[in-house]
Parts: C-alpha cells; sequence; structure tokens
C-alpha cells in the first residue's frame, strides 16, 4: 500500500504524540520538554524528510511546534487528546491547500531581502543545513539587465541564494531560481532532486528565450554530475557552460572562464567552521529522542559540548597529528570523554560519567562523518573503498570537459588527450564521466 505524504504525515504527529505521552508516564514532572522533544522531531520528519520543495513547509513546521508545545505544558489527558485532534486535522486541512511549486513565469527584480545582512539567521541556517529551505522559484533581474545579459543558474536552498545574490551584486545579469527541493546545490545534485529536467522546466516556464537574445546559460560547476548538457540544449535551444565551484569566484570568471584555480574545491576555516557548525544537527535530534527518558538537565551538558568540540576539530582537521580518519575519530572521541570527566568531576564535583560518555561518542561519530560535508574528501577516509578512473585515450579528444567540471584537478590535457593526474585525489562526482561527450571516461568503486 503506497501512503500519501498527507498520510504520512498524519501517522507520523501520531507517533508524537506517543512519544509525548510516553515520556509524561516515564517522568509526568517534565511535560514542556517532552512537548519541546516531540517538535523537534517534527521538524525532523516534516521537513527533512518529506519537503517537496514548498515555501509553506517552514512555517507548518513551527506552527506544529507550538501545538506540540502547549500540548506538553496542559494540565489534563483530555485537554491534550482534544488538542492533538485539532492540530491533526490543521494537517489534513493545509495539505490540501498547499500551492503549486512550479517555477513562476513572471520576471521580477531580485527582491532586496537577498542582499541584506543576517548573521543571526545566517548561524541559523548553518546549523539546520540539512533541513530544507527553500525560496521562491523563477527567473530575476539583477542590475540594469537587458536581452544581451549573461543567465546564471543556481537552485532554492535559501542560503544558497541569498550568497549568489550578492556575489552578483553590482553586475547586470539575470538568476534562474530552479527548483532544488530548498537544498544545497552539491547535496541536491548528489541525491537526484536537481538536475537536468529542474533545468529545463525552469528555461521553459519563465520564457526565458523570449528574455535574452543569446542562447547561454551558466551553470553551477558541482551541478555537473546531473546534467545533460546536451537534452538542455535539445529540449530548449540553451547551450550550457558551467561556472565556477564557488559563487564568490564570479568575477574571476567572468573576467577569464577558462582559469582553473576557480574550478577547484576547496575546504578553507570558514568552510569547515560551517561544517562544523551544521554537522551535528542530526545527532542533536537523535539525543532529544534518546534522552527524553532520561531528562532535560543532561541535554544542557551534552549538546553545547558536542557543538564545541566539533567546530574545534573541524578548525584542526587539516592539521590533526593523527591522519587516519579512524583512529583518529577514536583520540579525538577519547580525548574529549577524559577532558569532560576530568572537568566535571574534579572541578565541578559532579559524577556525569554519562553525559561525558556520550559526548565522546558523538564527537567520535561526528569525525567521521564530518569529511562527507565536502566534495573535497568524500569517500577518501574509507580504506577499504578505491576509486578506479581511467581515461580510454583512443575515445578522446582532447576537449577538456572533464577539466572543467573535475573539483579536484584530476585531469590534465597533455598531447591533445586527457590524462588522469591525481588519481588519488578523485572524489567518485563522476561529473567528468557525465560530461564527456565521446564515453570516453570510466569512473568506478572497487572494494
Amino acid at each position: 500500500m503506497k501512503l500519501s505524504v498527507s498520510k504520512i504525515k498524519v501517522l507520523s504527529f501520531i507517533a508524537m504524540l506517543a512519544l509525548v505521552y510516553a515520556g509524561r508516564w516515564h517522568n509526568p514532572s517534565d511535560g514542556i520538554y517532552f512537548g519541546m522533544t516531540a517538535g523537534a522531531v517534527s521538524v525532523f520528519v516534516v521537513d527533512l524528510v518529506l519537503a517537496r520543495g514548498m515555501l509553506q513547509n517552514k512555517i507548518r513546521s513551527l506552527k506544529v511546534v507550538f501545538f506540540l508545545f502547549i500540548l506538553g505544558i496542559l494540565p489534563f489527558q483530555a485537554i491534550k487528546l482534544a488538542v492533538g485532534i485539532v492540530v491533526i486535522a490543521a494537517l489534513l486541512i493545509t495539505d490540501s491547500k498547499q500551492v503549486d511549486t512550479a517555477v513562476h513565469g513572471d520576471v521580477s527584480d531580485l527582491p532586496l531581502k537577498y542582499l541584506k545582512k543576517r548573521p543571526v539567521k545566517t548561524l541559523f541556517e548553518l546549523m539546520l543545513r540539512l533541513f530544507p529551505n527553500p525560496e521562491p522559484t523563477g527567473l530575476y533581474r539583477i542590475g540594469e539587465a537587458d536581452a544581451s545579459s549573461p543567465v546564471f543558474v543556481t537552485g532554492n536552498f535559501e542560503l544558497t541564494v541569498r550568497r549568489v545574490a550578492k556575489a552578483l551584486a553590482g553586475t547586470d545579469c539575470w538568476l534562474l531560481v530552479c527548483d532544488s527541493r530548498g537544498i544545497n546545490i552539491w547535496c541536491s545534485t548528489e541525491a537526484g532532486h536537481f538536475g537536468t529536467k529542474h533545468i529545463v522546466d525552469a528555461i521553459v516556464r519563465t520564457d526565458l528565450a523570449s528574455r535574452v537574445d543569446h542562447r547561454r546559460i551558466i551553470l553551477p560547476q558541482l551541478s555537473a554530475s546531473n546534467v545533460s548538457v546536451g537534452r538542455i540544449e535539445d529540449e530548449t535551444g540553451f547551450r550550457s557552460v558551467f561556472g565556477p565551484v564557488h559563487i564568490r569566484n564570479i568575477a574571476a570568471y567572468m573576467e577569464n572562464p577558462k582559469d582553473m584555480g576557480i574550478r577547484k574545491v576547496t575546504f578553507n576555516l570558514n568552510e569547515r567552521i560551517e561544517a562544523g557548525i551544521g554537522s551535528p544537527t542530526l545527532l542533536a535530534v537523535l539525543l532529544l529522542i534518546v534522552f527524553n527518558f532520561i531528562g532535560l538537565h543532561h541535554l544542557a551538558v551534552i549538546l553545547p559540548a558536542v557543538y564545541f568540540y566539533t567546530v574545534i576539530q573541524a578548525m584542526i582537521f587539516p592539521k590533526r597529528i593523527i591522519r587516519n580518519v579512524w583512529l583518529w575519530a577514536l583520540f579525538f572521541g577519547g580525548f574529549t570523554f577524559a577532558l569532560n570527566y576530568l572537568f566535571l568531576y574534579n572541578v565541578l564535583k559532579v559524577g556525569f560519567w554519562i553525559d561525558s560518555l556520550a559526548i565522546s561518542i558523538g564527537v567520535a561519530y561526528l569525525v567521521l562523518e564530518f569529511q562527507g560535508w565536502s566534495p573535497l574528501v568524500k569517500f577518501n577516509y574509507i580504506g577499504y573503498r578505491k576509486v578506479g578512473i581511467s581515461v580510454d585515450e583512443e575515445l578522446c579528444i582532447g576537449c577538456g570537459a572533464c577539466m572543467t567540471v573535475c573539483p579536484k584537478a584530476v585531469f590534465k590535457v597533455e598531447g591533445g588527450k586527457s590524462r588522469v593526474v591525481d588519481r588519488a585525489a578523485c572524489v567518485s562526482c563522476r561529473a567528468c564521466m557525465v560530461q564527456c561527450p565521446v564515453n570516453a571516461i570510466d569512473v568506478s568503486l572497487n572494494f
């Protein structure tokens, strides 16, 4: 039996009600906390698992959190049941009134909200970057864009749109925001949520052909693994080229599109700190569920410590004293356990050994997950998984497409042929294989 999105949400909500009741049965004095726990799980289920790029998802989630918070502090079971029924009915009604998520055909100037500095909002988005956060899709005019201005393509993750808009401010151009389900380009592309059909749909629905007198669009480089430039041209008449890895290099790209230095992904200090801030999100949700039956005071110690150590680990990661990531995870987890236990026991005179253990296990897990947060190091720490990459020199025409889309500078064109010059750096994104016009490249994973 295939469940609809509405039914899944209702079932999820019923499960959350059960979580609240189970928690209160175990510890009836802490109803506020259990309501907040269920609210956090609601955000996870509705936004992360079921999001379809709809703008009202984040609004609905906030409403669900509010209702569940109230549910947790209500005194009588009958009142709780009544409120629960009301919320379930509200979910059904809002689901029946969802708006169409298709790309809007009207052209408008870029909203000024994307150009405002919002440090608090940015921090919040980094912490919840795994959650879809969609923005309106469509064609936006930046500056004095006219028929000859370039067209840049991006996804509709709110933080991405703001950063792209900031980088393009002062440039006369068009920004085509496509539906990526409110997820960043790299993750959405790798998950198959952003690709050829989304770009084609945006071009057609915005009637881009009537807005510009050229037939050229500039795509995000990290979308190359799921984009067929041939199909886009066949279906729309637009020829696709790939811009730089990072939008901050857009000025350098406009000056010299052939600069290979702007096509190599980085993982600098700022980017590592961002990853460190965002990576504990799922673990935090899991801990909310586990410690639902233990108590709020534990999480008041555990969660801040997990975030703190994760950011510290992100900062020192390239300079770590143990290169093997598995061993480094064990070492760093053990180090945090010893440090926390000694501090809590000897300084605060409290024996929170379970808190120290939870922190150390969580941090060790996040160290292993950390590398996957950047295409720079994806797969590299898994010792039994080796990337096999080869170029058929007889088929290769030396066009350099592989060099253009590779985020790790694995290829170099020499003597009219592409050659693999840094096999160990390959992150198996397969963008080179997808974009090779003569199918001369093969990428495989060997175990």
